[in-house]
């Protein structure tokens, strides 16, 4: 996959998204499903995704996404935010399963080392346009593997012992979804914008660009959804957890067929971005937009200029994404 970073410029919205709008989207898409977990009432290991649906009701959901995707030739356009304190804790939780890091070398075989995201669907849904939306699952270092990027292979697991992640608040847990049509202010990858691309000097190598982000956003619903998962390693979501945030935005995405000319190595296959987001403010109303976050770029603008406004709200403005997992069916294991 990509690993470059995009400086771009001023991205100028209006959206004619009214408050209510936003209210009806958000609530009816919530989780994307009509499966209602209940918190765990002792603390014996359970058998759940990191976000709050029980392993029995997440796999029915998977499969419901296998009989199905098929027929939903244009599936929806949307993307799940997670408020900063459940991601917060989501890392938390992995950190804590995963143990001290080895000293050197690769991850101890049976470690924690990341997550897994899959589309998932409905289960009330059996034709037309489902309902998707996305699991997320721990994962371990399973062994090593030549055949994947990562050079080893992630088992999925869900069984943890330390339910405080899922006692408190476990609607939050499951994220709030949001369609684009209408969409939720500050989702700015929607939003075409000006860009200045290939900036190297950022040496973080999970960022991809925003024009790249861009065009996979609006790639997806093009066809079928023929991925399954794509698997995040653990030092990405620390990353995110790291930088100064109010949320994680994941995005539904679809790498184009081709970018800056050349064919993409997985042209047509379904992925996920995800956006670390900042509380803006219109008209007194609050809302979560998109914010790329490196150092590296704010650090461009200050050695190209010290205009204030530049640094604080156009690097503010821009949105951007981290993609640098691995797919399935390609790498299921």
């Amino acid at each position: 996959m990509k690993k470059v970073l995009l400086i771009f410029g001023i991205v100028t919205t209006i959206m004619s998204c009214n408050s209510n709008k936003n209210k009806k989207t958000t609530d009816t898409a919530r989780a994307g499903s009509s499966v209602n977990t209940p918190p765990p009432t002792n603390d014996t290991p359970l058998l759940i995704t990191l976000n709050g649906i029980k392993k029995a009701d997440a796999d029915k959901m998977f499969q419901q996404f296998l009989n199905y995707r098929s027929q939903d030739i244009k599936p929806t356009q949307k993307s799940i935010w997670f408020d900063s304190v459940t991601f917060h804790r989501i890392v938390a939780l992995l950190n804590k399963e995963r143990g001290p890091d080895p000293v050197s070398g690769p991850d101890k075989y049976g470690q924690t080392d990341g997550m897994r995201i899959y589309f998932v669907s409905d289960t009330t849904i059996n034709s037309g346009k489902l309902n998707n939306s996305i699991i997320l699952v721990s994962t371990q270092n399973a062994g090593p593997s030549d055949s994947v990027p990562s050079k080893a292979r992630h088992h999925d697991y869900y069984n943890h012992e330390d339910n405080i992640l899922f006692h408190e608040n476990p609607d939050t847990l499951k994220g709030i979804a949001s369609t684009r049509y209408p969409h939720n202010w500050g989702e700015n990858l929607y939003i075409f914008g000006i860009y200045k691309d290939d900036v190297s000097s950022c040496d973080e190598p999970h960022y991809t660009s925003r024009k790249r982000a861009y065009e996979m956003v609006n790639q997806f619903g093009k066809g079928p959804i023929t991925t399954k998962a794509e698997w995040f390693n653990i030092g990405l979501l620390r990353l995110l957890d790291s930088t100064p945030h109010d949320g994680i935005r994941i995005y539904f995405c679809r790498h184009p067929q081709t970018y800056n000319n050349k064919p993409d190595t997985d042209a047509n296959k379904e992925n996920f971005v995800l956006v670390s987001t900042h509380t803006h403010t219109f008209l007194r109303k609050p809302y979560h937009a998109d914010n790329f976050n490196c150092k590296a770029s704010l650090g461009f603008f200050k050695e190209k200029n010290n205009w204030d406004w530049y640094r604080e709200h156009l690097f503010q403005s821009t949105g951007g994404g981290d993609d640098n997992g691995e797919l399935c069916p390609s790498h299921c294991d």
